[in-house]
């Protein structure tokens, strides 16, 4: 399927006006909702005098923001728009059962006590999926394919969840705020897991995440390893943060992640691992395509003699690199410079011709893609 795209990216600062409760509202639009990455940020626990003095508005702008500086986002900022939907609750806050602490919210987010974790409350969007799917409801009425949902909690403790239907929950500080929703938006775009210990025993872990696996046989990432180095590697026993092995210590006791610190593993670690950043990579190029434009818009042309045609693509261009453009004519690759080739009716000779343009990404963030998404 084609699409089309307007290919300036457009920062929209939605200022101090608060915007009118569960409608969408554009922070950062790189292009049509149907042509990119959709990240949608909502709130629990603001209350109507928080909504409408512009307390959620400030919030997600700066999630965003920070977001969007977040590498591999930054590279492809062009590649994703962020919205914020604001809703009003009834309560400021959010409900923490535990400590009597009870509050009428829009989405009933809460806190439990986490038993993996003595001491430390976790945020849940409810086992029963009732959360998530409330909020994908809400959602889908604007954006019908959104690819993410971050509800905000209006609550200072550190947590973070990812739930069914590709939202997560997020609550904190400043700083832990933005920092969980790029940890979150990890698990429910690319399907990364928990690299710090989840699960305290032995588990298979299914060949389909990217970033985990049990099995020092069939490394997802070996592609990543370069020659000479061990494996596996005691977690905290490397010099370095680099390196790409299998480190031990990984979510479950059994565990193996390609890198000693990630975003993943570490709170605060503000660097996906090379593994995690070519996941994302790939998971943004099953929503976007890259060529957003072609010339001419009819693909059936017709050449007589010296008649001349110029065939061009217009691509979506990542912040540090441009794509390649490549031209092949009834199967047979041709040298392209830039985004066009020309012919003459005469050059193809009488009969029907295919010609293809192919645009490819070059990053060297990516090197396994066997879907040859890029």
């Amino acid at each position: 399927m084609f699409r089309f795209s307007v290919l300036v990216l457009c920062f929209i600062v939605l200022g101090w006006n608060a915007a009118e409760p569960q409608t969408l509202q554009p922070i950062a639009v790189s292009g049509p909702i149907e042509a990119r990455v959709n990240i949608i940020l909502t709130g629990d626990g603001f209350n109507e005098s928080e909504v409408n003095s512009g307390v959620f508005d400030k919030k997600a702008e700066w999630v965003a923001k920070k977001m969007a500086e977040f590498p591999p986002l930054a590279e492809y900022s062009s590649f994703i728009n962020f919205f914020s939907m604001p809703v009003i609750s009834k309560d400021s806050g959010i409900s923490h059962p535990q400590k009597g602490i009870n509050k009428n919210t829009f989405y009933g987010l809460y806190f439990y006590d986490d038993k993996n974790y003595p001491g430390y409350e976790g945020l849940t969007t409810a086992g029963d999926g009732s959360i998530a799917r409330k909020a994908s409801d809400l959602v889908r009425q604007h954006v019908p394919d959104y690819d993410a949902i971050i509800i905000m909690a209006n609550d200072t403790s550190n947590s973070g969840v990812a739930s069914g239907f590709n939202v997560a929950a997020v609550s904190g500080d400043s700083t832990n705020l933005w920092w969980a929703s790029v940890h979150e938006y990890g698990h429910v775009q690319a399907n990364l897991w928990d690299e710090k210990i989840i699960e305290r025993q032995n588990m298979d872990i299914p060949a389909s995440v990217p970033n985990i696996t049990s099995s020092l046989v069939q490394i997802p990432w070996r592609v990543w390893i370069e020659p000479g180095t061990p494996v596996p590697i005691q977690f905290g026993t490397w010099p370095d943060n680099e390196t790409v092995s299998a480190f031990t210590k990984a979510h479950s006791l059994n565990g193996y992640s390609p890198q000693q610190n990630c975003v993943m593993r570490t709170r605060g670690y503000r660097k996906f691992c090379k593994v995690c950043t070519e996941a994302l990579i790939k998971a943004w190029y099953r929503v976007v395509y890259p060529i957003q434009n072609w010339s001419p818009q009819n693909l059936d042309v017709t050449l007589s003699g010296g008649e001349v045609q110029t065939f061009s693509v217009e691509t979506i261009r990542p912040k540090t690199h441009n794509l390649i453009v490549r031209a092949a004519v009834d199967g047979v690759e041709l040298l392209v410079s830039g985004n066009s080739v020309t012919f003459s009716g005469t050059q193809l000779g009488n009969g029907a011709h295919k010609i293809v343009l192919t645009a490819i990404d070059t990053t060297s963030a990516v090197r396994n893609d066997p879907e040859r998404l890029l």
